[in-house]
């Protein structure tokens, strides 16, 4: 076979035997010792320079870049991932965002002059972005590279020492990750702790600087709950119901396209994808046939043979989806039409063993169906019929939980900006779905139940810092400073009034 001049395989090559390690967990004293060490080479100061922080950022590069085969190997393994997806979607975007980190450091380090007013005339006043510390970064199992270690190129940007925790559940990519890192990374600063329940317990029973987890929420409360223990702050990544707002005058052939795109990346196991859609009975009678079209030109008509198509992480998440798919055609509560679990009108036929969850569009779904109860993470599209987007729909968004994501269809810039006023989510695409979390300069994250705080880019940075204000005065000109001195009388009462209003300006 013609070696490829690409450092990933071609996507005939991905099903070759790769040797990969035992999935090990960490034991409590590794943990413990970790914690010690990596705490004891924060106050040494060495992860402080420049230089340093670039030589991380270069090893963590060169980790994925040189061992592109067995990355691509370990994610068709656990996900049954295409050399597309895993590479545009999980492995590029860490070298991408590690790229824009080394590019912009020397000027997110600089200090930032401040102006001080009057009163401050002969001070320097600046902003120094400095390190949090030892940090905990806990990735996710839909986008096991890219969520664990773009965090931690931020961390590392930033100038703290990590502790990277990769989820357990995409087991060759945990365990590659556990392979490469201490072959790459500073040791001393850096490690990485596979395991489950019980190894990532041990690992939030001590204390952290900030801890950065993207998952559920279900375990966010756990970790903020262990954070709170030792005032940690936390960054939480986590997800919620997206969903997409289409608009009747909307051209639903290309509608269909994006958003049939947009969840089915990675077999709908994605924090943002388009959970549901909310649309009148006229538009949906239009757009179920779209859908289909725009998934079968994806996939072909026998999906389950195709290579571009992943599967679910586990058995226990497709009997979770067969579970909230089993709903359908019922209604939770007899004669309360909301309640519905819906049509389906394509797809549903699963594979358990295969682990293969089809593209199932399911119509007519009750606000307070099964469907409706969660977010989906899995390849079920339903669709919620309202007589009207702006004042149904909009309701109804209003009176759940804010989502990580919202989508919105329309070519009515009214429509849109009502959308945009009477909603809060984490993030807004128009017109596109996913699309929206890909430029480094737009902070991501949620709002709420999806989430608390942002990354990317310098957001990535910042969240890894903290402002440190810094005033230097001078020895000289002393006499300023009688004003603010005791004994106190009316006149100095009366000048240091003004200054301070004069500062103010």
């Amino acid at each position: 076979m013609k070696k490829s001049a690409s450092p990933f395989l071609s996507q005939e090559q991905i099903p070759v035997e790769v040797p990969l390690p035992a999935f090990e967990n960490s034991n409590p004293e590794y943990i413990r010792e970790s914690v010690k060490t990596l705490n004891t080479t924060f106050r040494s100061g060495v992860t402080k320079t420049l230089e340093y922080r670039n030589t991380q950022l270069q090893n963590l590069s060169r980790l994925i870049k040189e061992n592109g085969k067995e990355f691509l190997y370990a994610l068709y393994k656990d996900l049954h991932k295409c050399t597309f997806e895993s590479k545009n979607m999980d492995i590029n975007p860490v070298l991408s965002e590690i790229a824009h980190l080394i590019q912009n450091l020397p000027q997110w380090m600089a200090p930032q002059s401040v102006r001080g007013g009057l009163v401050h005339f002969a001070d320097s006043l600046a902003v120094h972005k400095d390190p949090l510390g030892l940090v905990l970064v806990i990735g996710a199992y839909n986008y096991p590279v890219q969520l664990l270690l773009s965090p931690l190129a931020g961390a590392i940007a930033a100038g703290n020492c990590a502790i990277i925790k990769p989820s357990e559940l995409p087991t060759h990519t945990a365990a590659l990750i556990g392979l490469l890192f201490p072959k790459y990374m500073d040791q001393n600063a850096f490690r990485c702790v596979n395991g489950g329940i019980p190894e990532t317990t041990e690992i939030l029973s001590h204390r952290f600087d900030h801890i950065f987890y993207t998952g559920s929420s279900m375990v966010a409360k756990v970790i903020t709950q262990a954070a709170a223990k030792h005032l940690t702050p936390v960054t939480l990544e986590l997800g919620g119901k997206s969903p997409c707002l289409v608009d009747e005058n909307s051209n639903l052939a290309t509608v269909a396209k994006r958003i049939a795109y947009g969840k089915l990346i990675n077999s709908g196991q994605t924090c943002i994808a388009p959970d549901y859609i909310i649309c009148t009975k006229e538009t949906q009678e239009k757009l179920v046939p779209a859908l289909k079209e725009a998934i079968e030109s994806f996939f072909g008509l026998d999906i389950q043979t195709c290579t571009q198509y992943s599967r679910i992480i586990n058995l226990r998440h497709v009997d979770r989806l067969q579970k909230i798919l089993g709903g359908c055609g019922k209604e939770l509560v007899e004669g309360d039409a909301t309640t519905y679990g819906g049509d389906i009108s394509f797809g549903g036929k699963v594979d358990r063993e295969d682990r293969y969850f089809p593209p199932t569009i399911v119509k007519n779904v009750g606000v307070n169906s099964l469907l409706m109860k969660e977010e989906i993470f899995g390849p079920i599209l339903p669709i919620v019929v309202v007589d009207n987007v702006l004042t149904t729909g909009l309701d109804m968004l209003r009176e759940g939980d804010a989502p990580l994501a919202l989508y919105i269809f329309s070519k009515d810039k009214n429509f849109i900006q009502k959308c945009l006023n009477d909603t809060k989510s984490g993030g807004v695409c128009i017109n596109d779905t996913i699309m929206h979390q890909v430029p480094p300069n737009l902070p991501f994250g949620g709002v709420g139940h999806s989430g608390m705080g942002r990354y990317h880019g310098k957001e990535t940075f910042d969240t890894f810092s903290y402002s440190r204000s810094v005033l230097h005065r001078p020895h000289n000109l002393e006499f300023v400073n009688n004003v603010r001195y005791p004994p106190y009388t009316s006149t100095n009462e009366a000048i240091g009034a003004w200054l301070v209003y004069k500062s103010s300006l």
